[in-house]
């Protein structure tokens, strides 16, 4: 296969990709609430605070206290002050989040390989 045909396949797969991402709903899985929950979820063992999460996602500060706001209404994470400083504080899934949120994670996950499936 030359470099014009690999080019031609590699459009039409991502295409397809493309296709299936959009009308499965798997982009909200990587905006707001959802991204701030994967960080989490996937630093479930190390110290989160809400500057990582906006430093490491590239959301402002407003925007991570507005999400974390409302994932706290939702009974999806709890925060705590941090016992070596005080003056920070720590995030963490609640085990209702955890749940929530890892059951998610896995439709998420089976999309991608029915996407990768489809396109070969």
């Amino acid at each position: 296969m030359d470099k014009e045909e690999l080019q031609k396949d590699c459009f039409v797969a991502m295409e397809k990709f493309m296709e299936i991402f959009s009308h499965s709903g798997m982009q909200d899985f990587f905006c707001g609430e959802n991204r701030v929950m994967y960080y989490i979820y996937t630093h479930k063992n190390k110290k989160v605070y809400p500057s990582d999460l906006s430093k490491e996602l590239g959301f402002t500060r407003q925007r991570i206290t507005s999400i974390l706001n409302s994932l706290k209404r939702k009974k999806q994470l709890v925060t705590t002050p941090d016992i070596g400083d005080g003056r920070r504080t720590l995030v963490k899934l609640t085990e209702t989040g955890e749940k929530n949120f890892g059951e998610l994670y896995k439709c998420v996950m089976s999309g991608f390989a029915f996407i990768i499936d489809d396109c070969g």
